[in-house]
């Protein structure tokens, strides 16, 4: 289905010790398109809000900058569960890159046009009394940045950014803890909304 960033937020990475982002793919059972996520089957689940980006057509080559990304698609809001294979969040940036940067589930709001720079698209989540505002900035400084740097990964690879892949360009804010019963939204004034209801 396309591919999720991780490690794109510069305060994490210096939280962290980590010196450069990562990517895992996405794929077709991880989309969670009912807004509804079976917490059997995870072992210790997180959300992060984030800017999803949908190509429109073809994003690739070795010099691709953020104003051809923006200039080739729409975005969204979105949910990311990340969910770690390891017993614990003790890992480092290799660890976390061969679990396939801990994608596990996601859900998708509406794509629209940017009707601001992407470095400016706003978004808060909600989670029972957790709210936590972002902006697209936190995602290397622009989430379609964020995009550009992996299609010059995915060109090292000889593969590209195909139309209708989309792009979890990485948390905006902290994430919070899923459990049983809680619902986690998030919405944008630009992008609209989506919301995840964990069973």
């Amino acid at each position: 289905m396309g591919y999720k960033l991780g490690w794109t937020s510069e305060a994490m990475r210096r939280a962290l010790g980590i010196d450069e982002p990562n990517f895992g793919t996405l794929w077709a059972y991880m989309h969670a398109d009912d807004g509804v996520l079976d917490l059997a089957r995870l072992i210790h689940p997180k959300a992060e809000p984030e800017f999803a980006f949908l190509a429109d057509r073809t994003v690739q080559g070795a010099d691709v900058d953020a104003e051809a990304v923006a200039a080739a698609g729409r975005w969204a809001v979105a949910l990311e569960v990340v969910d770690p294979r390891w017993i614990s969040y003790d890992f480092d940036w290799l660890d976390n890159t061969a679990d396939g940067s801990s994608a596990a589930a996601y859900v998708l709001g509406d794509f629209h046009p940017a009707i601001v720079p992407p470095k400016s698209l706003r978004l808060t989540m909600e989670s029972g009394l957790i709210a936590r505002t972002g902006f697209g900035e936190a995602a290397m400084g622009s989430p379609a940045e964020a995009v550009a740097w992996l299609v010059r990964q995915l060109h090292l690879r000889e593969a590209a950014l195909e139309p209708g892949m989309v792009v979890l360009t990485g948390g905006i804010t902290a994430p919070v803890d899923l459990t049983p019963g809680l619902t986690v939204r998030v919405s944008s004034p630009e992008l609209g909304s989506c919301a995840m209801r964990c069973v």
